[in-house]
């Protein structure tokens, strides 16, 4: 569907490899399909599932407190702790851009500096918007 695809997977295997995270998703928010994500094989179905809801999630609230959806919101973001006997996770959620949003799943101690974190999804806002730009433009 999106021609450069495999470029957006590498820019999510790097930003994964970077940040110590277990995986991530580029969605869209219209359709709440995922674009690409982090690693050749096969999506792991249960974290899928989980990035899916804390997607609805987000959708739910945001439209029901922020009605005039018009206005950038490239800095709306929200996290969840997921606590599970053995271990606990972190669930993010980051905009892109109006239609894109950015999910990730990190172990709890990998998730120690998240300044640095929030830096890495700032440069890969940044490589997105490059990529999608030229792409556009070479589709034109």
């Amino acid at each position: 569907m999106i021609p450069c695809s495999p470029n957006i997977c590498k820019l999510l295997n790097h930003f994964a490899n970077s940040c110590k995270i277990e995986k991530v998703y580029l969605f869209d928010l219209i359709t709440k399909l995922y674009i690409a994500h982090n690693d050749e094989k096969l999506s792991d179905q249960y974290k899928y599932d989980i990035c899916s809801d804390i997607l609805d999630i987000f959708i739910d609230i945001s439209y029901l407190y922020d009605k005039d959806r018009h206005q950038d919101d490239s800095e709306s973001k929200t996290t969840v702790k997921l606590m599970y006997e053995e271990e606990t996770e972190i669930v993010a959620l980051r905009v892109m851009e109006k239609y894109l949003a950015l999910v990730f799943i990190i172990k709890e101690g990998n998730y120690d500096r998240p300044y640095l974190i929030e830096e890495n999804v700032t440069v890969f806002r940044k490589g997105l918007n490059e990529l999608l730009n030229a792409t556009m433009s070479a589709l034109k």
